[in-house]
C-alpha cells in the first residue's frame, strides 16, 4: 500500500492536532475500524479509520486512489467515544 498527502496540509495538521500524516499512515499496518463517511460532501468517497499508531489511538480521514494508494486528508487523536467504538468493533 502507498500513502500520499499534501505536505502543506500535513504541516497544518501537525500544528492543529499534533499528529503527522506519516504517523497516521501507521494505523493501516494493524487492525482498523474503517467506515464510510456519509457527511463528507465531496466529489470523492471518504472514509474514517480508527486504529493504533504506536501507543496512540488515531482517527484518520482518507480517500482511496486506485487499488493501492491511500490519500490521507486529516488525522487526530481519537475521542473517548471513538476509542470505545474501536474496542466494540463497530
Amino acid at each position: 500500500m502507498l500513502y500520499e498527502w499534501d505536505e502543506r496540509k500535513n504541516q497544518r495538521n501537525i500544528k492543529k492536532h499534533g499528529v503527522s500524516f506519516e504517523d497516521a499512515s501507521a494505523i493501516f499496518e494493524h487492525t482498523t475500524l474503517t467506515y464510510f463517511d456519509p457527511n463528507a460532501g465531496h466529489d470523492e468517497d471518504r472514509y474514517i479509520a480508527i486504529g493504533l499508531s504506536g501507543v496512540r489511538m488515531l482517527t484518520v480521514v482518507f480517500t482511496e486512489r486506485g487499488d493501492d494508494t491511500v490519500r490521507i486528508i486529516s488525522a487526530r487523536m481519537s475521542s473517548p467515544s471513538e476509542e470505545k467504538r474501536y474496542e466494540r468493533g463497530y
